[in-house]
């Protein structure tokens, strides 16, 4: 699987993950390159970040959604909610 995040013509780190992913490795992934991609975005004057997911069950495990609220407030991005 590869995983990796973009806005507009800024791409963020290209990981490769080899096996299954679940919740806690999503969060790993989110915390490694997702976080430090929104940093960078807010240092270079990009602040209306919004972050969206597919459907996929890592991302939608209670640790995964707590996760991603507790990042949404410290790092000030938002997220569209899959229904």
């Amino acid at each position: 699987m590869v995983w990796r995040c973009f806005i507009g013509d800024k791409l963020g780190p290209l990981f490769f993950i080899d096996g299954i992913v679940n919740g806690n490795t999503y969060i790993q992934i989110l915390e490694q390159n997702h976080i430090l991609f929104i940093n960078f975005l807010q240092e270079n004057g990009i602040h209306n970040v919004v972050f969206q997911q597919d459907n996929t069950s890592p991302h939608h495990t209670k640790a995964t959604i707590w996760w991603l609220k507790t990042s949404v407030e410290q790092h000030a991005f938002t997220i569209i909610e899959i229904l």
